[in-house]
């Protein structure tokens, strides 16, 4: 029997097997149904015969570990409240109720309102097996499901955070669990009254309105059903090859569409990364191992289920949602300012591209662009050129002039986009340039030195950058999911950043990093102790539930049934 990488396979069957329930249970079996389905089933198929053998290394002695890692999960998972074991967050109220419309109703799930036929248009990947099996043997079989469902996700990022260092140790979940940034302390800063107001159980994320990335455990305990699928499918994608990067990503649309967006530049560079690192091996042009590598069958059947996703969710509410009325008009000034940010936006590409490859190419034209482009073109593009070239012959100006260029971009962003929505109207460069130096300032400088030439760590930063700027809905859910690939690498610097502090005996550096993840793991720890302090008025047969109408009602849950495309034209 031909050995496999087990971790891997599981992985592949954990991603995939939502999209395939999905797929041929909620479209037409004629048109996507069952081709669509047998299409993603033969790509796993493929996808685990490829894996050549791989595994942590495991003693007999790590098995106390594996035990201790076990109970961690069990209680991570069980103080999360996800299957209504325990007290539940806000945040369960409309997800307890999702499920139970998954359990109670036809798929797909469309309900007649007042203003016609709504379709459930959510991230509901994650219970797509749980509701299956809560279908057959009732709600409460399907919230166990859930429950079980996460320790398996779970089992598996840990597994990979191992793999990553080759052999089982327990601190990287510990930390995995209690890793923030130092919301606390962004708390006294910014609430000058702060510290007499401080409480057990209080959430610290929300420090400085308009504005969050949450900790790990926030995720677990507030959006599990897009945390363990992000944080899985990132760890994955940095040590995936090309051929099947579409199609994970693809299933991981379906359960975290917010956290895929982020992790789309990501994967770009890993893309990249890959292609490059073919051409070298293979002695061939990039483009010719780009093409090759991703042309394949599995990302081919990876697009069309992009596709098929992107139509149920593009006429979700929340996409549309644009907040003030007035500013979704374009002004002559709007106008300006988008074309002076993008020119903004392209001059930061071509400056980072000249970091990443590390190279400094002389500019060369071909036959063609000399005898076609008129003069003034080459004129600008030498110009162009020149500039990039000085510059990238320093980093460190490069860095710099990123960093006036983005507080430029800000700039322009405040003052012309003005007002977007309820959550973020106060919002403003200062603000911003705060919130970023409590929640990664420390955690960049414990790290940027010995990852300044990595690609996939420059990206995730300038992800990072990104997010809490861009606005969708009517609230800051963007800058909260769409920043978590971003933040697991981000944390996998961390490790390497501990791991390297310790081996080099620097007991300063060692100090400031334990400081800096005490402060930050005051956040975390809130989440289990407000789950503590409601334990005594939690009852387990009376989990929170939203009204059906509430879900179907609501811009962020549901679209209209008529005009939907995926409603209209692939449901059954």
């Amino acid at each position: 029997m031909k050995k496999i990488d087990f971790l891997k396979a599981i992985a592949y069957i954990y991603i995939l097997i939502p999209l395939i329930i999905f797929i041929f249970g909620w479209t037409k079996l004629y048109i996507t149904g069952v081709p669509l389905t047998l299409a993603i089933v033969i790509c796993l198929a493929r996808m685990i015969k490829r894996l050549r053998p791989d595994s942590i290394a495991f003693q007999l002695r790590d098995a106390w570990k594996v035990i201790i890692a076990l109970i961690l999960l069990l209680a991570w998972v069980y103080y999360s409240g996800i299957g209504g074991y325990s007290w539940q967050n806000t945040d369960h109220l409309w997800r307890n109720q999702i499920f139970q419309l998954l359990v109670d109703y036809d798929w797909p799930v469309i309900k007649g309102t007042a203003s016609g036929p709504r379709g459930m248009s959510y991230y509901i990947g994650f219970w797509m097996l749980p509701a299956f099996i809560g279908n057959k043997y009732g709600i409460e079989a399907g919230f166990m499901a859930q429950y079980i469902w996460a320790i398996v996700g779970l089992v598996l990022v840990y597994g990979f955070l191992c793999r990553r260092l080759n052999k089982i140790v327990l601190w990287p979940l510990i930390l995995l669990i209690f890793f923030s940034g130092m919301d606390v302390l962004g708390w006294l800063v910014y609430n000058f009254k702060g510290f007499t107001e401080l409480k057990l159980g209080s959430q610290f994320e929300l420090w400085l309105p308009g504005y969050q990335f949450s900790s790990f455990t926030t995720q677990l305990f507030w959006v599990f059903n897009q945390a363990v699928y992000a944080w899985l499918i990132t760890l994955l994608l940095l040590i995936e090859k090309n051929d099947s990067i579409v199609l994970i990503m693809a299933a991981g649309v379906l359960s975290a569409p917010l956290p895929m967006v982020g992790l789309f530049p990501i994967a770009l560079c890993i893309i990249y990364k890959n292609s490059k690192d073919i051409a070298q091996a293979k002695g061939s042009g990039f483009f010719k191992a780009f093409f090759y590598s991703m042309f394949t069958y599995e990302n081919v059947v990876g697009l069309i289920c992009t596709i098929v996703l992107a139509m149920l969710f593009g006429g979700n509410g929340a996409i549309q949602y644009t907040g003030d009325i007035n500013n979704a008009q374009l002004s002559p000034k709007k106008i300006v300012a988008i074309i002076i940010a993008g020119i903004v936006g392209l001059t930061a590409v071509v400056l980072l591209l000249r970091i990443l490859t590390k190279k400094i190419r002389a500019y060369r034209v071909n036959h063609s662009w000399r005898v076609y482009t008129p003069k003034i073109i080459k004129n600008i593009a030498l110009v162009w050129h020149r500039i990039v070239y000085v510059l990238s012959s320093h980093k460190l100006i490069v860095y710099t002039v990123l960093l006036v260029v983005w507080l430029a971009f800000l700039a322009i962003h405040g003052a012309v986009v003005g007002t977007q929505n309820e959550a973020t109207q106060n919002n403003n460069v200062l603000k911003y340039v705060l919130f970023l130096i409590i929640e990664i300032g420390a955690f960049i400088a414990f790290t940027i030195k010995d990852n300044k030439d990595d690609i996939i760590y420059i990206c995730a930063l300038i992800v990072l950058l990104v997010c809490p700027i861009v606005i969708i809905g009517a609230g800051t859910d963007f800058c909260m999911r769409a920043c978590i690939p971003a933040q697991m690498v981000l944390f996998l610097a961390m490790i390497d950043a501990i791991i390297k502090a310790f081996q080099d005996k620097r007991k300063p550096l060692i100090i400031a990093i334990l400081v800096v993840l005490a402060i930050g793991s005051v956040t975390p720890a809130n989440e289990f102790i407000r789950t503590i302090q409601n334990r005594e008025t939690f009852e387990e047969e009376d989990k929170t539930l939203a009204r059906k109408e509430q879900i179907f009602e609501s811009m962020n849950f549901s679209t209209d049934a008529n005009t939907n495309l995926f409603y209209k034209y692939l449901a059954k």
